[in-house]
Protein backbone atom coordinates (compact mmCIF):
# COMPACT_ATOMS: atom_id res chain seq x y z
CA UNK A 1 0.00 0.00 0.00
CA UNK A 2 1.19 3.46 -0.74
CA UNK A 3 0.71 6.48 1.47
CA UNK A 4 2.41 8.26 4.26
CA UNK A 5 4.13 5.64 6.47
CA UNK A 6 4.16 8.05 9.41
CA UNK A 7 0.36 8.22 9.48
CA UNK A 8 -1.49 5.43 11.18
CA UNK A 9 -5.00 4.48 10.16
CA UNK A 10 -7.53 4.63 12.94
CA UNK A 11 -8.66 1.34 14.45
CA UNK A 12 -12.05 0.35 13.09
CA UNK A 13 -14.76 -0.60 15.56
CA UNK A 14 -15.79 -4.22 15.96
CA UNK A 15 -19.15 -3.40 14.32
CA UNK A 16 -17.43 -1.97 11.24
CA UNK A 17 -14.98 -4.90 11.11
CA UNK A 18 -17.98 -7.26 11.22
CA UNK A 19 -19.76 -5.31 8.48
CA UNK A 20 -16.68 -5.53 6.24
CA UNK A 21 -16.44 -9.27 6.98
CA UNK A 22 -20.12 -9.77 6.10
CA UNK A 23 -19.68 -7.93 2.79
CA UNK A 24 -16.48 -9.88 2.13
CA UNK A 25 -18.30 -13.18 2.69
CA UNK A 26 -21.17 -12.10 0.41
CA UNK A 27 -18.72 -11.20 -2.39
CA UNK A 28 -16.93 -14.55 -2.11
CA UNK A 29 -20.29 -16.36 -2.01
CA UNK A 30 -21.20 -14.60 -5.27
CA UNK A 31 -18.05 -16.15 -6.77
CA UNK A 32 -15.83 -13.07 -6.86
CA UNK A 33 -12.11 -13.85 -6.64
CA UNK A 34 -11.23 -14.17 -2.93
CA UNK A 35 -7.74 -12.70 -3.56
CA UNK A 36 -9.28 -9.52 -4.95
CA UNK A 37 -11.97 -9.36 -2.26
CA UNK A 38 -9.43 -9.85 0.54
CA UNK A 39 -6.98 -7.35 -0.95
CA UNK A 40 -9.72 -4.73 -1.31
CA UNK A 41 -11.06 -5.30 2.21
CA UNK A 42 -7.58 -5.18 3.73
CA UNK A 43 -6.84 -1.97 1.80
CA UNK A 44 -10.01 -0.39 3.19
CA UNK A 45 -9.24 -1.56 6.73
CA UNK A 46 -5.55 -0.63 6.88
CA UNK A 47 -4.93 2.32 4.56
CA UNK A 48 -4.63 5.95 5.50
CA UNK A 49 -7.77 7.99 4.79
CA UNK A 50 -5.98 10.12 2.20
CA UNK A 51 -5.26 6.94 0.21
CA UNK A 52 -8.92 5.95 0.46
CA UNK A 53 -10.41 9.24 -0.69
CA UNK A 54 -10.28 8.24 -4.37
CA UNK A 55 -9.89 4.55 -5.17
CA UNK A 56 -8.67 4.42 -8.75
CA UNK A 57 -9.05 0.76 -9.63
CA UNK A 58 -6.78 0.77 -12.67
CA UNK A 59 -3.88 2.06 -10.58
CA UNK A 60 -4.70 -0.38 -7.77
CA UNK A 61 -4.84 -3.29 -10.25
CA UNK A 62 -1.31 -2.43 -11.34
CA UNK A 63 -0.10 -1.98 -7.75
CA UNK A 64 -1.71 -5.24 -6.61
CA UNK A 65 -0.78 -7.14 -9.81
CA UNK A 66 -4.40 -8.27 -10.28
CA UNK A 67 -6.82 -8.12 -13.20
CA UNK A 68 -8.29 -4.63 -13.69
CA UNK A 69 -11.53 -6.04 -15.10
CA UNK A 70 -11.94 -8.42 -12.14
CA UNK A 71 -11.23 -5.61 -9.65
CA UNK A 72 -13.72 -3.37 -11.44
CA UNK A 73 -16.45 -6.04 -11.41
CA UNK A 74 -15.79 -6.78 -7.72
CA UNK A 75 -15.89 -3.06 -6.91
CA UNK A 76 -19.20 -2.58 -8.69
CA UNK A 77 -20.74 -5.39 -6.64
CA UNK A 78 -19.10 -4.00 -3.48
CA UNK A 79 -20.93 -0.75 -4.29
CA UNK A 80 -24.25 -2.60 -4.40
CA UNK A 81 -23.43 -4.22 -1.03
CA UNK A 82 -22.49 -0.93 0.70
CA UNK A 83 -18.71 -1.26 0.96
CA UNK A 84 -18.01 1.39 -1.69
CA UNK A 85 -19.68 4.28 -3.47
CA UNK A 86 -18.79 5.53 -6.93
CA UNK A 87 -18.58 8.83 -8.73
CA UNK A 88 -17.87 10.08 -12.21
CA UNK A 89 -15.08 12.64 -11.89
CA UNK A 90 -14.24 15.36 -14.40
CA UNK A 91 -10.47 15.88 -14.37
CA UNK A 92 -8.50 18.95 -15.35
CA UNK A 93 -6.07 17.89 -18.12
CA UNK A 94 -3.43 20.25 -16.73
CA UNK A 95 -3.30 19.46 -13.00
CA UNK A 96 -5.37 16.21 -13.02
CA UNK A 97 -7.47 17.59 -10.16
CA UNK A 98 -11.11 16.59 -9.83
CA UNK A 99 -13.27 19.52 -10.89
CA UNK A 100 -16.70 17.85 -10.82
CA UNK A 101 -17.69 14.75 -8.88
CA UNK A 102 -21.04 13.42 -10.14
CA UNK A 103 -23.11 10.48 -8.92
CA UNK A 104 -24.19 9.65 -12.48
CA UNK A 105 -23.15 10.63 -16.00
CA UNK A 106 -26.32 12.68 -16.58
CA UNK A 107 -25.11 15.20 -13.95
CA UNK A 108 -21.95 16.08 -15.89
CA UNK A 109 -22.18 19.37 -17.82
CA UNK A 110 -20.58 19.87 -21.23
CA UNK A 111 -17.71 21.81 -19.67
CA UNK A 112 -16.17 22.42 -16.28
CA UNK A 113 -13.97 25.14 -14.84
CA UNK A 114 -10.64 24.46 -13.14
CA UNK A 115 -10.22 27.53 -10.98
CA UNK A 116 -6.71 26.50 -9.89
CA UNK A 117 -5.47 26.40 -13.50
CA UNK A 118 -7.85 29.05 -14.81
CA UNK A 119 -9.05 26.69 -17.58
CA UNK A 120 -12.36 25.53 -18.96
CA UNK A 121 -12.42 21.78 -19.54
CA UNK A 122 -14.61 20.14 -22.19
CA UNK A 123 -16.23 16.95 -20.91
CA UNK A 124 -16.89 15.54 -24.39
CA UNK A 125 -13.73 13.41 -24.38
CA UNK A 126 -13.64 10.15 -22.42
CA UNK A 127 -10.15 10.77 -21.00
CA UNK A 128 -11.50 13.80 -19.13
CA UNK A 129 -13.96 11.67 -17.13
CA UNK A 130 -12.88 8.99 -14.67
CA UNK A 131 -14.91 6.40 -12.76
CA UNK A 132 -13.73 6.60 -9.15
CA UNK A 133 -14.71 4.53 -6.14
CA UNK A 134 -14.83 5.75 -2.56
CA UNK A 135 -15.17 3.88 0.71
CA UNK A 136 -18.79 4.05 1.82
CA UNK A 137 -19.11 6.67 4.61
CA UNK A 138 -20.79 4.09 6.85
CA UNK A 139 -17.53 2.09 6.72
CA UNK A 140 -14.96 4.91 7.01
CA UNK A 141 -15.76 8.60 7.12
CA UNK A 142 -13.48 10.70 5.00
CA UNK A 143 -13.08 14.44 4.56
CA UNK A 144 -13.36 15.95 1.13
CA UNK A 145 -9.92 16.79 -0.21
CA UNK A 146 -9.20 19.38 -2.87
CA UNK A 147 -5.97 19.41 -4.83
CA UNK A 148 -4.39 22.74 -5.56
CA UNK A 149 -2.71 22.85 -8.93
CA UNK A 150 1.07 22.50 -9.15
CA UNK A 151 1.11 23.71 -12.72
CA UNK A 152 -1.16 26.69 -12.55
CA UNK A 153 -0.14 29.98 -14.02
CA UNK A 154 0.50 31.21 -10.49
CA UNK A 155 2.85 28.23 -9.85
CA UNK A 156 1.12 27.22 -6.65
CA UNK A 157 2.52 24.54 -4.39
CA UNK A 158 0.64 21.26 -4.70
CA UNK A 159 -0.86 19.99 -1.50
CA UNK A 160 -4.01 18.39 -0.21
CA UNK A 161 -6.42 20.80 1.40
CA UNK A 162 -9.52 20.02 3.42
CA UNK A 163 -10.73 23.57 2.81
CA UNK A 164 -13.40 24.20 0.22
CA UNK A 165 -12.37 26.37 -2.75
CA UNK A 166 -14.30 29.36 -1.38
CA UNK A 167 -12.64 28.91 2.04
CA UNK A 168 -9.11 28.84 0.68
CA UNK A 169 -9.77 31.73 -1.71
CA UNK A 170 -11.02 33.81 1.21
CA UNK A 171 -8.21 32.75 3.54
CA UNK A 172 -5.18 32.97 1.26
CA UNK A 173 -3.91 35.86 -0.77
CA UNK A 174 -2.87 35.60 -4.39
CA UNK A 175 0.38 33.65 -4.90
CA UNK A 176 1.72 36.63 -6.84
CA UNK A 177 1.37 38.74 -3.70
CA UNK A 178 2.69 36.23 -1.16
CA UNK A 179 5.09 34.10 -3.18
CA UNK A 180 3.30 30.76 -2.68
CA UNK A 181 -0.01 29.24 -1.83
CA UNK A 182 0.03 26.49 0.75
CA UNK A 183 -3.10 24.69 1.85
CA UNK A 184 -3.73 24.19 5.57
Amino acid sequence: MHGNPRRKSSRLSDDIQQRIQTIRDALVEKKFDPRIVDTLCKHIQKSDLTDLYRLRMKALATEWDLSYRDILETSLEATRLGLLTLSWDVLCPHCRGVRIEAKNLAEIPESANCEACDLFVSTNQKEKIELTFHVHPAIRKNKEYRLLCSGSRQQTTRSISTASPSQWRAKYRSPAASGSLLAP
